[in-house]
């Protein structure tokens, strides 16, 4: 679900492009469903969001405020191995650009990571 016509956003794109790969591949890997990702802008903030939700087991609510620390790994829950960094390393880079990262649980299942971005300011 991408909205049309999204304001301008400053970004290095290629690092934008790591964090959005990620992000797909993390859901791809742990969803027992469909991948949904969703695009939009908070006009009151002032902010562009990119958010996506897959519909696997998610993360335990106790673990959610270490999952962008180094060699964290949400994976003990979600039944895979990896290194860990792939959050922290996302993280860094929405930091770089101005931004914030959020997880949550779904109510219905699943992870939802939205990645906000701010808005190009007005020259």
């Amino acid at each position: 679900d991408l909205a049309a016509h999204l304001p301008l956003v400053p970004m290095r794109r290629i690092a934008m492009k790591r964090v959005l790969t990620n992000l797909i591949e993390n859901a791809i890997k742990y969803s027992d469903g469909p991948i949904e990702i969703h695009t939009g802008f908070e006009k009151g903030s002032k902010r562009l969001y990119v958010q996506v939700r897959d519909h696997g087991p998610g993360i335990p609510e106790q673990q959610m405020a270490k999952m962008f620390e180094p060699f964290t790994q949400g994976d003990t829950a979600r039944g895979s191995a990896g290194s860990g960094l792939g959050l922290a390393i996302i993280k860094k880079i929405v930091d770089m650009h101005r931004g914030e990262i959020t997880l949550h649980n779904h109510a219905f299942g699943g992870l939802v990571a939205t990645v906000y971005l701010p808005l190009k300011a007005k020259e």
